[in-house]
């Protein structure tokens, strides 16, 4: 067993995520076959091919097993460092749980409650039930942002 800490290049993060259907970067023919290779196989062979090319079989396995490994790639892939602590990618925040597109439940939940609250009233004004928790959760949103740029 190895204690070593192995740093994933923003190119091979780029490669798994593209294998994995994010936004990526497509690798060689042969580099994609090693991917694959490392993601359909069992569990002895997928430890000797890690072995092997250890950078493609941490990012395989971050991608496959990990909650927060496609974020984690995503924000290695976008230079925002190999090593430490995924991050918001709106606020910073280093506690998450992360969604996939990089973001914290806050401010997850915050889009998510604007773009809800501008949909109701594109479709003239109609809100149901929810119009209270909507608004709260925009007017929470609002004050949020202009907290932050204060």
């Amino acid at each position: 067993m190895t204690t070593e800490t192995i740093t994933i290049p923003a190119d091979v993060a780029s490669h798994v995520l593209f294998h994995y259907g994010h936004r990526g970067i497509p690798a060689s023919d042969w580099t994609q076959s090693l991917i694959t290779l490392i993601d359909r196989a069992d569990m002895i062979h997928r430890a000797k091919l890690a072995a092997a090319f250890p950078e493609y079989g941490a990012a395989v396995l971050l991608a496959k097993y990990d909650e927060d490994g496609i974020a984690h790639l995503q924000a290695i892939a976008r230079g925002h460092g190999t090593t430490g602590p995924l991050g918001c990618t709106r606020c910073g925040n280093t506690d998450g749980p992360f969604t996939h597109t990089g973001l914290c439940e806050d401010c997850a939940d915050g889009r998510d409650a604007e773009t809800e609250l501008l949909s109701a009233l594109e479709d003239g004004g109609h809100l149901d039930d929810n119009a209270r928790r909507l608004l709260d959760a925009y007017a929470a949103l609002v004050l949020k942002h202009a907290g932050a740029s204060q």
